[in-house]
């Protein structure tokens, strides 16, 4: 098992569940952290790992789970956890289809989750930029709006579950726009459409870029990720969180905790 300091009262006791690029990012910035200490890491695919499988021993007394698995192993993760009363930060994307299942799960063992499409602590307060600035634009029906993404090449999934997120904003307070569609548009445009493009290719960690746009000038909103580190930090401010807490959350009830005090 990696070394690290002595599990101690005063630091919370986090499990990685999910040992590849971003399990160990978190690794990286626990180790530097006084308030967090990771008790094990577990993936049944990477041998530099501690253990495969998520156990009482493997959990190795943890409070909270950080979780990047693949999306068709999310719900046995939420069982294993919930049965060893472990809180989950849920960091992987692409598994929106078993929310209805998962959100059973917590609320039948009585457990605490909070799940969001990307952690990273300067999107998490980018989400809250985009709310406000789209409520303001709701008053304004001389822009249009639309979002554009950048990630690298292997990225699996397009629209990204953070460009999803920013679409559900924006739909969520601006009332002129109805519906989303992504990708390739071969025909003009719908008033009440808000059009969602992206790209992919390269190492880009991450770009997503908010338009406002008029016939007299462009407003952009933009977000670009230098490094994985700030995903690491928001997971880690998540799981801080969430370990006194019970039932299902999402993003936006962190960030609404967190800024209540400067709105």
């Amino acid at each position: 098992m990696k070394k690290n300091k002595p599990i101690t009262k005063s630091r919370l006791k986090v499990a990685l569940i999910g040992y590849g690029k971003m399990g160990q990012v978190v690794f990286q910035a626990a180790t530097s952290s006084s308030k967090v200490l990771i008790t094990s890491t577990i993936d049944s695919h990477n041998p530099l790992a501690d253990f495969k499988n998520i156990t009482e021993k493997s959990l190795n007394g943890a409070e909270v789970a950080i979780c990047f698995t693949q999306p068709d192993g999310v719900l046995e993760t939420i069982k294993d956890l919930v049965n060893n009363k472990v809180k989950i930060v849920m960091a992987t994307t692409g598994w929106e289809n078993q929310l209805a299942l998962a959100k059973l799960l917590i609320k039948k063992n009585k457990g605490a989750l909070i799940a969001s499409a990307n952690f990273s602590l300067g999107v998490l307060i980018y989400f809250e930029m985009i709310k406000h600035t789209s409520q303001l634009i709701n008053k304004f029906n001389e822009y249009d709006l639309t979002a554009f993404e950048m990630h690298h090449h292997k990225k699996l999934d397009s629209p990204s579950g953070t460009m999803k997120k920013i679409g559900a904003l924006v739909l969520d307070n601006v009332d002129r726009k109805k519906r989303i569609v992504s990708g390739s548009l071969n025909r003009e445009l719908k008033p009440d459409e808000l059009h969602l493009g992206f790209a992919r290719g390269g190492d880009i960690v991450g770009s997503h870029q908010l338009r406002l746009d008029s016939t007299f000038d462009t407003i952009t909103l933009t977000h670009e990720a230098k490094t994985r580190k700030g995903f690491a930090v928001g997971t880690l401010l998540a799981a801080n969180w969430i370990k006194h807490k019970n039932g299902w959350f999402n993003e936006q009830d962190l960030v609404t905790d967190l800024v209540k005090d400067f709105i």
